[in-house]
């Protein structure tokens, strides 16, 4: 009986050492997710006149490792914030949808979202945005803009 209590003492001291460290995302870094809300449509015309409907289907902020599990996933608890796009018009099933995403792991570090999107891929680690200018064919309005362009 003593064993028991003295091995469940020791599990707890344990895990009682662990301490988890919450992660926030900054305003710039929440500044990418504030565009778009669940529900709404965004469409696209290629440059050969072709047209598509975007529904973001899903926008989720939250905390990975909620409940601190610190020694099966680690001290971190980093903010995330993601948004589902979903095509109404689906030409290759495996790119139907796609997300565009951010996760705050590191505590002073500025993190970039990441996007897979439609057979594209990019993640804040391999991928730099770069402020610029466009100008729209269809309107031939200039828009501000980022593109990600790949570290090497």
């Amino acid at each position: 009986m003593k064993k028991k209590i003295l091995l469940i003492l020791i599990i707890v001291i344990l895990n009682s050492c662990g301490k988890c460290i919450e992660t926030n995302l900054t305003a710039g870094e929440k500044e990418w997710f504030s565009v778009y809300e669940k529900g709404q449509n965004i469409i696209f015309k290629s440059n050969l006149n072709h047209l598509d409907t975007i529904v973001v289907t899903e926008k989720l902020r939250q905390h990975n490792n909620s409940d601190c599990n610190y020694y099966g996933i680690g001290p971190m608890q980093p903010e995330i914030m993601f948004i589902t796009l979903t095509s109404k018009i689906c030409h290759n099933e495996p790119y139907c949808t796609g997300e565009i995403f951010i996760s705050k792991d590191e505590v002073d570090k500025i993190f970039v979202p990441g996007f897979s999107l439609f057979g594209l891929y990019s993640t804040s680690e391999n991928s730099l945005p770069k402020e610029t200018w466009v100008m729209l064919t269809t309107t031939k309005k200039n828009i501000h803009t980022y593109i990600f362009l790949k570290m090497v």
